[in-house]
């Protein structure tokens, strides 16, 4: 009687073992004759009403859902700061290090007396050429108000990877800078 426990213990080991070493055959052979539910990587495990232990559910997406899609590498974008200016650009992610804006335009939309300015920003960068209005800018348009510049296109390095980049846009001048709008952020596939 002993023996034929240790055995039976044994071949539900080796069943178990099964199961886990390769779960698709394991319910491919059993689903002939007993419905079994494999472990999955994503289960949970949930106390369930038996005696024996815990009941592990998968909680894995229907195989029809779909997978949801990596940022773009390369994304055109526009945005204005209400009618003072509006920043046009495309992104292209080069690397996890490393992004190009090309195609920019800076527009300045309002007579005030104020340059318009955009700075390029990461999550743990800022990229500037100088000041504006006690801000820092990368790009800079000072022809006046119905002017727009078009920069040339620049690649930007970073010594840590770039998560995201988002641009910050506003005017300004030696008195002082308008209200700040900040571009939504562009997410790196690379990352």
């Amino acid at each position: 009687m002993q023996v034929q426990v240790q055995v039976l213990a044994l071949a539900l080991a080796l069943a178990a073992a099964v199961m886990v070493a390769a779960p698709s055959a394991a319910i491919a052979a059993s689903s002939r004759t007993n419905p079994v539910h494999a472990p999955s990587s994503s289960a949970t495990t949930v106390p369930g009403p038996q005696a024996q232990g815990a009941e592990r559910i998968a909680l894995a997406s229907p195989t029809t859902a779909a997978t949801p899609a990596a940022p773009p590498r390369i994304s055109t974008f526009s945005f204005s700061n209400g009618n003072i200016a509006t920043f046009n650009a495309k992104l292209e992610f080069l690397s996890r290090y490393e992004f190009e804006l090309y195609s920019v335009y800076l527009a300045d939309k309002n007579c005030d007396a104020r340059s318009v300015a955009a700075t390029v920003l990461s999550q743990s960068s800022i990229w500037s050429r100088g000041y504006l209005g006690g801000l820092p800018y990368f790009y800079k348009n000072s022809e006046g108000c119905g002017h727009t510049t078009h920069p040339a296109n620049y690649i930007f390095e970073s010594s840590s990877p770039v998560q995201y980049v988002y641009i910050a846009l506003f005017a300004g001048n030696n008195n002082g800078h308008s209200s700040v709008v900040n571009s939504l952020k562009h997410y790196n596939p690379y990352y």
